[in-house]
């Protein structure tokens, strides 16, 4: 008589941030690979926006989501004969740990949509309601996102910017926030790059941080004293559970 054993990662989430800990990058050289990945494939829109990328998704949050899902796929001939000549670098090693869509536990769900509950180490708190294939930067921030503060010293590629900017006139909530995605130095002085939101007519943009440090409108500025800055940001992925962010 045979019998088939099936192995599966244990739903725990010892960091306490609502994403399953096998549903993230936990060793150091994945979390570089996709941070590589995901700033190359970001960057690239800025030059000319792929197809991939429907319009109907194209907004801050969307560079997020697309540039993830896309840092996390398999890098193969098919793909590279589809992105290559779009992108900036292609020499670059995939994460190794699991490739999307094939995530443990959410699949193509790969952002959490509502607050963890507490507890859940045996995976009891876990279900697949709570995640979606789509979320607004709102939502980005609140239950994909672990903060980092205000200060942009010792940020990595990949990290994010945050901005409420509530004062403005917006139909809801959602339109008011805005992410910006860190790409390092690029050319030897720290960049940006951005979707400007707009579904329609919007555009990404990639700065310096110079430039946006002197924005003619003080609302745009990353410092602290700008109470519409909430502040640098790191994707719950990249978020070690053993504390070494």
């Amino acid at each position: 008589q045979e019998y088939r054993l099936t192995l599966s990662p244990a739903p725990v989430d010892l960091d306490g941030d609502g994403i399953p800990d096998a549903a993230e990058l936990r060793s150091a050289t994945d979390r570089h690979r996709f941070r590589a990945w995901f700033c190359a494939i970001a960057e690239s829109q800025f030059y000319r926006i792929w197809d991939g990328w429907i319009p109907e998704q194209r907004d801050c949050a969307g560079l997020i989501r697309f540039s993830m899902r896309e840092a996390l796929v398999r890098h193969d001939e098919k793909w590279l004969s589809r992105a290559g000549k779009l992108l900036l670098r292609t020499s670059l090693p995939d994460v190794q740990a699991w490739a999307y869509p094939d995530v443990p536990f959410v699949g193509t769900r790969l952002f959490r949509t509502k607050t963890a509950l507490a507890g859940g180490e045996d995976g009891s708190f876990f279900s697949v309601d709570d995640f979606a294939p789509f979320v607004t930067a709102r939502l980005l921030l609140e239950h994909n996102c672990v903060p980092l503060g205000k200060s942009l010293a010792g940020l990595e590629e990949g990290d994010l910017l945050f901005f409420e900017q509530s004062d403005l006139e917006v139909s809801d909530r959602d339109e008011a926030m805005h992410v910006m995605i860190w790409l390092g130095a690029r050319e030897g002085e720290p960049m940006l790059v951005y979707h400007t939101g707009d579904r329609k007519a919007g555009q990404v943009r990639k700065l310096s941080l110079k430039t946006l440090q002197e924005h003619p409108d003080e609302r745009w500025r990353p410092v602290a004293e700008n109470p519409a800055f909430l502040g640098a940001w790191r994707l719950a992925i990249l978020d070690d559970a053993r504390g070494s962010r």
